[in-house]
């Protein structure tokens, strides 16, 4: 009988504690942003601290970390002037510990909000919540290694609030992070770099930095692909190119995961149209009508009496392949003189001929237009007096009878 009443006395009490009691299960945690452990010599990561879940019937009401860092791998980065920030618009101060006689460095974090719209509640136990952070980057002297940073245990602790205002602080067991540093990668140089399905001249080498290709001219565009040969190395420059008939130069830069470059540069040849023509022609010794133009092929041109052969100057569209026949140049006649120009290409069994036709003057028909000249000019200089002489004569005579009417008068008077 007392037996029994000892476990009934017990389930009560049992019972009554578990009305009483509320659940508190939030754990403190600290983790890397991003979930990632793995951070490159002079990077920065931002480190996150604040709790695992928050129960049903609590808030989290504010934190009180102390992270410990090592202070020859890490330093801290200031965020907005100050040495931590927070979420969710919490209020965050914070103290930054250096101690240069040891190996390690600590930063205080409170972070706090009066607003329960701003606490947090309800989270799964699962759910990192997030409340306040600090921003490291690794020092540039460190090499590859894991180092260790995270909350000290016994220093760090949470308040959580309950419904009924009731407060209760909780201290954190340690949280250590790991970080494994690793130095970045410096290699800027291409794994692969192709041009469409055309061959580069010379062949793909790492460490070969020009290149050829040459394409037809029904070809406008060409795709540029590259992959780099570093670890987390970058690729620019590639994709789909327009090409214009004639050179185009396009650069492909590889940046290495440390931030150096190395430039591929690649020169397409688009072939002019298959068609053969004179892209400039010139006579020193003349000057042709029209000017001019690889469309127009005939001319005309005048030339002296003592010029036996046009000094002709000309370029094809393509010197490589097209020959150019000059037929008619030689020992020019008086009158008209036929030049024929053509440019030849025998592979594709095309050709464009141009004519001059040159008119050489006679040398008579110079000494009589020499001679015409002069009589022109003698007979001017005849007019000229005779209109001096007359001008003179009729001025005489006027005077004359001016001074004849002048000596009447006197005779009168």
């Amino acid at each position: 009988m007392k037996r029994k009443m000892f476990m009934l006395l017990l389930t009560i009490a049992i019972c009554f504690c578990a009305i009483n009691v509320k659940a508190d299960v939030a754990q403190c945690h600290a983790q890397l942003n991003g979930y990632t452990t793995k951070v490159g010599v002079g990077e920065e990561f931002v480190y996150d601290v604040g709790t695992m879940g928050v129960p049903s019937n609590v808030y989290i009401y504010n934190i009180d970390y102390v992270i410990e860092y090592p202070n020859e791998d890490l330093e801290l980065v200031s965020v907005g002037g100050k040495p931590a920030g927070a979420y969710n618009g919490w209020t965050v101060e914070a103290e930054h510990i250096i101690n240069e006689h040891i190996t390690v460095n600590t930063v205080r974090i409170h972070a706090h909000t009066d607003d329960k719209n701003k606490m947090y509640r309800e989270i799964s136990l699962n759910e990192f919540v997030k409340m306040a952070y600090v921003k490291f980057r690794v020092k540039s002297t460190t090499k590859a290694k894991s180092t260790n940073i995270g909350l000290i245990d016994g220093e760090s602790s949470y308040v959580l609030l309950f419904d009924d205002d009731d407060t209760r602080e909780r201290e954190c067991n340690l949280v250590n992070t790991v970080v494994n540093i690793y130095t970045k990668d410096n290699n800027a140089t291409l794994a692969t770099l192709s041009v469409g399905k055309e061959s580069l001249n010379p062949k793909f080498n790492a460490n070969t930095l020009n290149y050829e290709v040459t394409v037809n001219n029904e070809i406008d565009t060409i795709q540029i692909d590259a992959t780099c040969a570093g670890t987390n190395c970058k690729v620019s420059g590639t994709g789909l190119k327009k090409l214009s008939v004639g050179d185009n130069k396009f650069t492909i830069t590889a940046k290495s995961e440390q931030g150096s470059t190395k430039d591929y540069t690649i020169k397409v040849v688009r072939k002019e149209k298959d068609e053969v023509y004179l892209k400039e022609l010139t006579v020193k010794n003349g000057t042709l009508y029209p000017t001019f133009n690889p469309n127009i092929t005939n001319y005309v041109i005048d030339i002296a009496s003592d010029v036996d052969k046009l000094d002709l100057e000309y370029v094809s569209n393509d010197d490589k392949v097209n020959t150019i026949d000059v037929v008619g140049n030689e020992k020019l006649k008086v009158g008209k003189n036929y030049i024929e120009i053509t440019v030849k290409n025998e592979s594709k069994k095309m050709e464009l001929k141009y004519e001059i036709v040159a008119n050489k003057l006679a040398k008579q028909e110079v000494k009589k237009e020499e001679l015409s000249k002069g009589k022109d000019t003698t007979s001017s200089i005849y007019k000229t007096l005779t209109f001096v002489f007359g001008f003179m004569a009729l001025s005489e005579f006027v005077a004359i009878i001016i001074i004849g009417i002048a000596k009447k008068k006197s005779e009168n008077n």
